[in-house]
């Protein structure tokens, strides 16, 4: 494979861990990493327009793949999620949109989503972004689809607020119980007593998932 373009981050904290090779670290812009005071001023207002500086030539020549949205590929690589293999661990990449329902998610990226991860729906965009669409998956569909209760099933959930929708639509369609073990970050909403985000939670409890874990992760 070719070297990536841009840095594999997830977040700021993870492209801070690039960012001496910017010539974008703490150290190298001035501010002290033991200050308190410096820390945040660096993640809030330092380190994005520094990497988005410093990897712009990179990004301008970022292009979308517009075989990576052929309906074929999808369902291909939806099939092959079901398979199991054994042997070793493997990974399935699905060029889609995780939702409630089967269709298209509007979207919009920007360089910031590019380079810490994220991506926004078109509702609420951010400065210089490109608005376009992507294929969506029902994911409980698809649950329900590849796994059974036999199988040990742990789901990473990170989908910048569609947990709102999926959750309910699990809880409807009885696919909760077929996950042992849920990691997930609960985006947009505090989490006090009766809270959206808490009562997501109590559906993921109520309908059988034993074991939840939030963003950050202990371990």
């Amino acid at each position: 494979l070719r070297d990536p373009p841009l840095p594999p981050a997830g977040s700021s904290k993870e492209l801070a861990k690039y960012a001496s090779s910017y010539n974008c670290s703490m150290p190298q812009l001035g501010l002290r990493p033991e200050s308190l005071h410096d820390v945040k001023v660096y993640r809030r207002q330092l380190l994005l327009p520094c990497m988005i500086g410093a990897l712009a030539q990179n990004l301008s020549r970022v292009r979308p793949v517009p075989a990576l949205s052929a309906p074929g590929l999808l369902r291909e690589r939806l099939a092959l999620g079901k398979r199991c293999t054994v042997a070793r661990s493997s990974y399935v990449m699905l060029p889609a949109a995780a939702g409630e329902s089967e269709g298209t998610l509007a979207m919009v990226d920007s360089d910031v989503g590019l380079l810490v991860g994220g991506r926004t729906l078109s509702k609420i965009p951010p400065p210089s972004t490109e608005k376009y669409r992507v294929a969506m998956v029902d994911f409980s569909a698809w649950l329900r689809a590849s796994f059974t209760e036999a199988d040990f099933v742990i789901l990473k959930m990170d989908v910048e607020g569609g947990e709102h929708k999926i959750v309910p639509k699990m809880v409807a369609d009885g696919t909760l119980r077929l996950v042992d073990v849920w990691l997930w970050e609960c985006h947009h909403m505090p989490n006090w007593m009766n809270s959206p985000c808490f009562k997501l939670k109590r559906m993921l409890r109520d309908n059988g998932v034993g074991t939840i874990y939030e963003d950050p992760y202990p371990f």
